[in-house]
């Protein structure tokens, strides 16, 4: 019984359903297959439609958990062991990509049954039974108004459809044949819906990928990692869009493709010799892809206007994240850091930049604000450095008491008098990273993370004021660790001509989320049309700019990104404007909000009439 069950699993639709996950964590870096992410959103559908509605909830969780598991690997290389075992981390592992997968789960378990209301897959009867099956009684049953009744010349015709691709009993069996019986017996099983109905539920669908996209960057606190349009950051002129709508465009452009394959896969196999009909299927999303990236060819070749040039200098000190949690390292790794911005300052630099976490202390110890103020004073050199922050929770508490203040992980711009002239305060703080959520109901989840103390987030956006007298001057827009995978904490205004991200990505050793966290920061550049510089702990530490090409790598002496070295980057700075350098940074996630109010206004829709369905009935 057990063998017939573990057949049924592997050999069906959760196959198909893990197949399309894989798939889709294969589309994001390092393996970095773009065309993969065009495919997966259909096929996660196709693998749950015509099932019930829990049922297809469970198939597009096992996809999406599928997807995040894989692409998510690297977080259990954090460096944190309970009796030599990764305790912790494999907990955070399953619980972020567990939660993580609930987002597409509930856009298979909406769209297929839409999908499948529409007549375009229905799943085949199973051919083996349990043998608790119940048999069937040859008295007639009495069926609700819903249901629609298979008619014998439909189900001939998909017959006759399965032995015209070739689902022989050998091929059924394999994962291909699995796939073709599905289309196959669902392009013969149901009256064909219109054009413009497929083209509805295919926009619909990609509408809700949007707007669950929007949640999850914003649900407890957001974590909008390897959003599905990120995979594309190696096609420029397709991603000239996010200048518009920002990088949820560009889902939404492979999410109605992908659809609109599964329509034509439906199309070949009802009209296999009517070429125009199953055309038709994917003309439109193919036409707007082509006229983006046309579009988007003339924007990457259009130089942008500069005011000056920047001249800056970026170190990555490589710090293994378990020296930084070393309190007694303290001294000798800020040795080693001072060393290696000496050797980067041998040339004329206008702006030295430091990664999160390579300063041991707050910069309001007076030994160590010293010694970060005199690298500024003796090179006559701007600084932006990123320290832990303080600050009394109210008067008349006790100053010697550490519980008496808050926390604040902090970005500090430094002039070349070695006077402090501005400060950011990280907005959007790591779960188990900077804070542990609900601590105080669950004082448990302490012993799953190393960090001893929390930080508070800050409530304002940061924009450093810079500039050498006749010569340059500049405004930076900060962002601190993931701050700038969130579209909506890196759109800038106006005034900003420049975008800085201070990292430490050494919590997770030598992976492919360094590569993860750049490719979605190359739409924040886009997205703004400004350059963007990362400086990182132990990398990628680079320079994008605004069309999203990355110009300029810090490799170390073995040529990889996360060693210790030092970059030096002269970056042309945008003229400035008056109402916004793009459609975006003025308007912001409009085309976001637009999805979710489309999907509310769908949901409701299909609620009332479902409603009035069941009264009528009733």
């Amino acid at each position: 019984m057990n063998i017939l069950k573990a057949r049924t699993f592997f050999g069906s639709r959760y196959l198909l359903a893990v197949f399309s996950g894989f798939l889709l964590a294969c589309a994001f870096p390092k393996i970095s297959i773009a065309g993969l992410a065009w495919l997966a959103p259909g096929l996660m559908l196709v693998s749950a439609a015509g099932r019930t509605r829990w049922e297809r909830l469970r198939i597009g969780y096992v996809a999406g958990l599928t997807n995040y598991l894989v692409s998510l690997y690297w977080l259990l290389l954090i460096p944190y062991r309970w009796h030599g075992i990764p305790f912790g981390p494999a907990v955070g592992w399953l619980a972020l990509s567990g939660t993580q997968a609930l987002f597409p789960a509930v856009w298979v378990c909406v769209k297929s049954a839409k999908f499948n209301v529409q007549g375009e897959v229905q799943s085949p009867k199973p051919e083996v039974q349990s043998p608790r099956s119940k048999v069937q009684s040859p008295k007639p049953q009495v069926q609700s108004p819903k249901s629609k009744v298979q008619s014998p010349t439909s189900e001939v015709q998909g017959q006759i459809l399965e032995s015209a691709v070739g689902v022989s009993p050998t091929v059924r069996s394999s994962f291909i044949g699995l796939l073709q019986q599905r289309l196959a017996t669902a392009a013969g099983s149901k009256p064909a819906s219109t054009w413009s109905q497929r083209t509805t539920w295919a926009l619909g669908g990609a509408a809700l990928w949007v707007g669950l996209e929007m949640i999850q960057a914003r649900f407890l606190g957001g974590f909008p990692w390897n959003l599905l349009g990120d995979s594309q950051y190696q096609l420029l002129p397709l991603i000239q869009i996010a200048s518009i709508t920002g990088v949820y465009g560009i889902s939404f452009l492979l999410v109605w493709f992908s659809l609109s394959l599964v329509s034509t896969g439906q199309m070949i196999l009802r009209h296999p010799m009517q070429r125009s009909v199953w055309v038709s299927e994917i003309f439109l999303p193919l036409m707007v892809c082509i006229v983006v990236c046309l579009l988007g060819f003339r924007h990457v070749a259009t130089t942008l206007p500069e005011e000056h040039s920047l001249r800056v200098t970026l170190v990555q000190p490589s710090i293994p994240q378990t020296v930084i949690w070393d309190r007694e390292k303290a001294d000798e790794r800020f040795v080693d850091l001072l060393q290696l911005t000496e050797q980067a300052l041998t040339n004329q630099t206008d702006l030295l930049i430091w990664p999160e976490s390579a300063i041991p202390h707050p910069l309001k110890n007076t030994n160590m604000f010293y010694k970060v103020a005199g690298v500024a004073q003796r090179h006559r050199v701007w600084m932006v450095v990123c320290a832990d922050d303080y600050e009394l929770r109210a008067e008349g508490l006790d100053p010697e008491d550490e519980n008496s203040y808050n926390y604040f992980n902090s970005g500090f711009l430094i002039s070349p008098e070695g006077r402090v002239l501005d400060r950011y305060r990280k907005r959007s703080l790591v779960m188990f990273g900077e804070y542990i959520p609900f601590q105080r109901w669950l004082p448990f989840l302490k012993w799953f993370t190393p960090i001893t103390g929390e930080f508070t987030p800050g409530d304002r956006a940061g924009q450093f004021h810079l500039s050498e007298p006749h010569h340059w001057e500049a405004t930076a827009s900060i962002l601190i660790c993931f701050e700038d995978t969130f579209p909506q904490l890196g759109r800038t205004g106006p005034d900003v001509n420049l975008l800085v991200n201070l990292t430490n990505d050494g919590w997770f050793d030598e992976s492919a989320e360094q590569w993860q966290h750049a490719a979605a920061a190359m739409f924040r550049a886009v997205e703004n049309g400004i350059p963007l510089v990362r400086c990182t702990n132990n990398g990628l530490s680079c320079w994008i700019d605004p069309q999203g090409r990355i110009q300029q790598i810090l490799y170390d002496g073995q040529h990889t990104i996360y060693g210790p070295g030092f970059m030096s980057a002269q970056i042309p700075l945008p003229a400035p404007v008056e109402h916004g350098r793009t459609f975006y940074s003025r308007h912001g996630d409009w085309f976001g909000w637009t999805c979710v109010a489309a999907g509310i206004c769908v949901t409701a829709r299909r609620w009332l009439g479902r409603k009035s369905t069941r009264a009528a009935i009733g």
